[in-house]
């Protein structure tokens, strides 16, 4: 059985403070990349959809 003695370290509050902190700021870089990903998702997918319009476009034009 572990002894929870041999699991405890004493952080000083001000460390704490600091890795909370910085969790916060790793959360809101996820959210905003998220955010960006989906961005860049909506046009890539925009741009597709044109570039097969384009395409469709042309061959009928040829014919």
């Amino acid at each position: 059985m572990s002894d929870d003695a041999d699991d405890t370290i004493r952080v000083p509050k001000a460390r704490l403070r600091e890795v909370k902190a910085e969790i916060d700021k790793l959360k809101g870089d996820l959210s905003a990349l998220r955010e960006e990903h989906e961005n860049l998702r909506a046009h890539l997918k925009g741009s597709i959809q044109e570039v097969a319009r384009l395409t469709e476009e042309n061959e009928r034009l040829r014919r």
